[in-house]
């Protein structure tokens, strides 16, 4: 049985809380204790997970019942399912709570290796991509820059239009003005409807029936450009044109 990845789409409604009446002290301090319980939970979650995973993979081999094999299915893709969003999660607080390391990046290398690593991991024929960005150095912090340019790329890929009439295109370009750079990722996918647009960068928002995985992508890609001091906006969206701009804080130049 192969460990896939399949997920049930759904729409996440927002949750409606109770005015909280309690100190600015008191709810840092609250914060930081959720924060560190959610850390140490998810951790904690994924080694079991892990083993049932495992179990379910050795039990198919031994296993020749279709109904029995089907369940087997279905509980490894539950157990992927949670086993994503549990490693999701773990990348917000790592994000969160990283210390900034900003030193010289060259761009052209750390978006031609991104590229690399998202199509290799997800698993599907090659798609034509444009990369469109000059030899340049700037000085941020790597590991944030590479998670944010990440999850734009994987939101392209994941909402690509498998017709055979469109060829998917996926193009990353940059340009400098004012101390900043701007870097846009553009597809010819299915586009994004307008009254989902609003929150696509809230946490767990799936708008779509194409979605899949926990809807935190967007949401870390938001969260690394915070930290960095820039921001990260949709730009347009339509069918077949989808493009969203980094602006990220520039040091060196080159």
């Amino acid at each position: 049985m192969k460990n896939s990845k399949m997920r049930v789409p759904a729409v996440q409604k927002p949750v409606h809380t109770p005015t909280d009446t309690s100190l600015p002290e008191e709810r840092h301090g609250e914060a930081d204790e959720l924060e560190r319980f959610i850390y140490r939970a998810s951790h904690d979650l994924r080694g079991p997970l892990s083993r049932l995973i495992g179990l379910c993979n050795v039990a198919a081999l031994e296993v020749s019942d279709v109904q029995a094999l089907n369940y087997l299915y279905r509980i490894a893709y539950a157990a992927n399912e949670m086993d994503e969003m549990l490693h999701k999660v773990l990348k917000i607080e790592l994000v969160k709570q990283k210390e900034l390391n900003r030193a010289p990046v060259s761009l052209p290398e750390i978006v031609v290796a991104t590229i690399e690593t998202v199509f290799k991991e997800e698993g599907h024929p090659p798609i034509a991509h444009v990369i469109d960005i000059p030899p340049a150095l700037i000085y941020t912090d790597a590991f944030l820059l590479e998670l944010a340019i990440e999850n734009l790329l994987r939101n392209a890929v994941q909402y690509r239009i498998t017709s055979p009439r469109v060829e998917p295109l996926i193009t990353v370009s940059s340009r400098e003005e004012t101390g900043w750079l701007f870097l846009t990722v553009t597809d010819n996918g299915t586009g994004i409807l307008p009254e989902h647009q609003p929150r696509l960068f809230e946490m767990f928002f799936r708008g779509s029936e194409l979605s899949k995985g926990p809807g935190l992508g967007l949401y870390l890609t938001w969260l690394c450009m915070k930290r960095l001091g820039g921001s990260v906006r949709l730009v347009e969206s339509r069918p077949q044109f989808t493009a969203f701009e980094l602006r990220v804080p520039m040091g060196l130049w080159g």
